[in-house]
């Protein structure tokens, strides 16, 4: 008798259970999140909920980034800046600011952050057809984060540098200016109060006179007699402060 082939499933083949195939999905969840968690650049990973923005309204839209569309270094962000600076006189963006802006940078002074959507820059550079150029009051809308590092520079001007994404970022540097809130009015000093009486006359009353009749009394008889009584102002007070 010729038996045919022997029929067996292997461990591998056997039907898992709910708990194990949970356990499998799991696992190969956390392999990809810890996979894309390594790819991002360090100190980047944390996503600022409000960054600086402009308190001028946008005039235009920044919706597409050109990777190393300038050099990625702290010089090159200085020319970028020094670009802006000379541009006009009226604006807080500063000669002096540039030189501080490229001394953070260098010193590690300034916070790398995930810039998302929507925020406003009064200065942004960026190259077209090879030749640098300033745009004027854009709003970023790339459709994603992205990294820049953020320098407070004072007096409500921030810059920002596009920059730590190899393939990705421009290096591209961008200002934004936010008008500081104004201060809260001085309060109100409290001067002393000096206070007095002051006397007012009411009306004046004339001299009058009174005349008493002759009367007994035990006996005796006191003859009438008439009085004047005397007249004058009269007056009350009432308090006066000054």
């Amino acid at each position: 008798m010729i038996r045919g082939p022997r029929s067996f499933i292997t461990e591998e083949e056997k039907p898992m259970d709910l708990k194990h195939l949970w356990a499998l999905i799991l696992r190969r969840i956390f392999v990809v999140l810890l996979g894309i968690t390594a790819a991002l650049p360090a100190g980047a990973q944390t996503i600022p909920s409000a960054l600086p923005t402009s308190s001028n309204p946008a005039t235009g839209l920044w919706i597409k980034m050109h990777p190393s569309s300038f050099a990625g270094t702290s010089k090159s962000a200085f020319e970028q800046c020094y670009r802006d600076a000379v541009l006009e006189k009226a604006d807080p963006l500063t000669l002096e600011k540039c030189q501080e802006f490229q001394v953070m940078l260098e010193r590690g002074l300034c916070e790398s952050v995930m810039v998302p959507d929507g925020v406003v820059h009064d200065f942004m550079n960026g190259r077209t057809n090879g030749q640098s150029k300033v745009t004027r009051n854009v709003e970023k809308q790339i459709g994603r984060h992205d990294r820049a590092l953020l320098c407070n520079l004072g007096d409500g001007v921030y810059g920002y540098w596009y920059t730590g994404i190899r393939g990705q970022s421009c290096n591209n540097v961008a200002f934004t200016f936010v008008v500081p809130p104004a201060p809260p009015p001085p309060p109100e000093v409290q001067t002393e109060k000096k206070c007095r009486f002051v006397k007012r006359a009411v009306k004046e009353i004339p001299s009058t006179f009174v005349h008493v009749q002759d009367f007994n009394s035990c006996g005796c008889y006191i003859p009438g007699v008439t009085v004047v009584v005397p007249g004058g102002t009269q007056t009350n007070s009432s308090l006066v402060c000054e």
